[in-house]
């Protein structure tokens, strides 16, 4: 009887310590979960802040610049053509063109129309961004490839706003690219997301790196244009996030780096 009492003691005593490890383990695992979802918040509360700065800078910066823009179209008249710095006047017009354009991209892609939540076809938005740049792939001699699986849902995110954070990851995928490679975009159902990925055999994107890529003005390009004001990345996940998406990117086999987007699928009464 004795032996059995210690034999049950010490299988109760294994029991407990087993109950006890497995609750420091779940214990554990939550912790980092909600670390996780800290950091994850506090990125995108950066990325909406970054986004209102641009936002209002690009607003501040419209109204001066529309007077330049009237103003020069009067002064470039009175510039005959045959005066030695008539060329600059074309050169003035096309930065000014510029300036423009990054201001008006800013506007539109940073300042979202507040209304109800819509809809984007995945698929759709990533097919034809891939047609927009094909001719700007192969003029580098980079090919794009996309394959789609056939039942990739809606997601919660409109199809403009879509569509341009798809471009900037494309675009992006596009200058890393090596002349002779391959850029693979692909869309596909996880469960209650959809997963867009856009991967390339560029130089890759050192670890180090990895938190401040997403930081406004980051950019690993030498010289900044209107293409490559390197607020892309910011603005895609400021864009992913306030619809309760998610965007990273990791090393890829073989080299070069893969972008995915991972946004909620849409049920069918969102649509």
């Amino acid at each position: 009887g004795m032996t059995e009492d210690v034999t049950e003691r010490r299988g109760r005593e294994e029991r407990e310590k087993e109950r006890g490890a497995e609750l420091e383990r779940e214990l554990a695992r939550r912790t980092e979960e909600i670390r996780t979802l800290e950091r994850q918040r506090a990125e995108a509360e950066r990325a909406a802040a970054a986004a209102r700065m641009a936002a209002r800078i690009a607003h501040e910066i419209n109204n001066p610049l529309a007077s330049v823009r009237s103003a020069f179209a009067l002064v470039k008249q009175a510039v005959p053509k045959d005066h030695p710095h008539a060329p600059f006047a074309a050169r003035m017009d096309r930065e000014i063109e510029r300036m423009t354009t990054i201001v008006r991209r800013m506007c539109e892609l940073y300042v979202r129309e507040p209304g109800p939540p819509a809809c984007g076809d995945a698929a759709r938005a990533l097919a034809e961004v891939a047609r927009q740049l094909r001719d700007e792939a192969a003029a580098r001699g980079v090919e794009l490839r996309v394959a789609s699986e056939d039942d990739v849902p809606w997601i919660v995110l409109d199809h403009r706003s879509l569509e341009q954070v798809l471009y900037a990851l494309l675009r992006n995928a596009v200058e890393a690219s090596r002349s002779g490679t391959v850029v693979d975009l692909g869309a596909e159902r996880r469960g209650a997301l959809v997963r867009i990925s856009i991967a390339d055999r560029g130089a890759g994107i050192p670890e180090e790196a990895r938190q401040i890529v997403f930081e406004p003005f980051y950019t690993t390009k030498p010289e900044l244009s209107s293409a490559r004001l390197g607020l892309g990345l910011s603005f895609c996940r400021a864009i992913v996030t306030s619809c309760g998406g998610a965007i990273d990117f990791a090393p890829r086999e073989g080299g070069g780096t893969v972008f995915w987007v991972e946004i909620p699928a849409a049920s069918a009464e969102d649509r």
